[in-house]
């Protein structure tokens, strides 16, 4: 899990593109609609694998490797995953919807294109 800057970016000149928060949503296999996510709280490069690897003498593993920092995350439940999106989303903050005045006409079509 990594952000990766657009080409031609430069950190020191300007600000972040983005944000990310490194954090995972699932849902256990089986019948029931509950859900869980863990947030880890790294803003370090990581990699996460959840059980894809094969080992021989192990067999299925999970690993999290950071470059730098403690391992710290917190795990989120939820009935469903839309109340586990809901709860991390508090939990990391939202977005306010910009006014409306702000966003300004927005019209396209493609007939400008083929217009004389």
């Amino acid at each position: 899990m990594s952000a990766t800057d657009a080409m031609g970016y430069d950190a020191h000149t300007s600000d972040p593109l983005y944000k990310y928060w490194p954090s995972y949503i699932a849902k256990p296999a089986g019948t029931t609609s509950a859900a869980f996510g863990i947030l880890y709280d790294s803003m370090a490069k990581c990699e996460l694998d959840f059980g894809c690897e094969m080992d021989n003498y192990h067999g299925l593993f999970h690993t999290y490797k950071a470059e730098r920092g403690d391992l710290d995350y917190i795990i989120i439940l939820g009935p469903s995953i839309l109340q586990s999106v809901r709860r991390l989303a508090w939990l990391s903050g939202q977005m306010l919807m910009p006014p409306r005045w702000s966003l300004g006409y927005s019209g396209s079509t493609m007939a400008y294109t083929d217009a004389p």
